[in-house]
């Protein structure tokens, strides 16, 4: 496990974040909040045959970093060494490359970084740079407690439902719409934490805990 803060910084220097760049294959992620149970789908998709392989790193908040290769396992990785890379010059199409349920008490956010390089190299090697800049990828994943975990009272939806059309609604619009924003607030406490420190939600103080998990139970329900 690589947890070095100069590793990480070289990381983010090499691999960066998205840039829409026509042609350069793609990172999708079925969905970027999930709670216990759910199924995390991550998939590139390029519309013409790679001609290098693509490397994907995953990387924790306190920094440790791992390549997943080939097979699906995350062999030990060297600066220095041959990259473990995660599809081998993959033809046009959609590939898997990762499919992970989180396991119930699983809350942390991951980055997930793809870029297409030369094979058998080191790609983050800071004096041959062996990748493509134009096909550099990120997408950030976060993944949260259910709301009942969090309360050992009655939790209701449809009780949520109400309080966020009347309370949320008029700013956040659809939960549903917002995948990558609005479903941080399944986390009661990150809400009721927004609540006291933002301007624009300081007037929502007024809700009670309950009332705020049940609108975390809502959104929760409304994926």
């Amino acid at each position: 496990m690589i947890r070095t803060t100069l590793f990480t910084t070289l990381l983010a220097a090499v691999l960066g974040l998205a840039a829409s760049v026509a042609g350069a294959g793609e990172l999708k992620a079925n969905r970027t909040a999930l709670i216990s149970g759910e199924t995390l789908e991550l998939t590139y998709t390029s519309d013409k045959a790679v001609t290098q392989d693509v490397y994907l790193a995953i990387v924790l908040a306190d920094g440790a970093t791992f390549f997943m290769d080939t097979t699906g396992n995350f062999p030990a990785y060297k600066a220095g060494a041959a990259t473990p890379a995660r599809l081998s010059k993959p033809a046009a199409g959609s590939h898997k490359l990762l499919s992970f349920t989180v396991p119930e008490g699983f809350t942390q956010e991951i980055s997930f970084y793809v870029a297409e390089g030369r094979a058998g190299s080191d790609i983050l090697a800071g004096d041959t740079w062996n990748y493509d800049v134009d096909t550099r990828r990120s997408k950030t994943v976060s993944f949260q407690k259910r709301a009942t975990e969090l309360d050992g009272g009655s939790v209701s939806a449809s009780t949520g439902k109400t309080l966020y059309d009347q309370h949320c609604a008029v700013c956040h619009s659809d939960p549903k719409l917002n995948l990558g924003f609005i479903q941080r607030g399944i986390d009661p406490k990150k809400t009721m934490a927004k609540n006291a420190s933002l301007v624009p939600m300081k007037y929502l103080s007024k809700l009670s805990r309950d009332e705020i998990i049940n609108i975390a139970a809502y959104i929760a329900s409304a994926r």
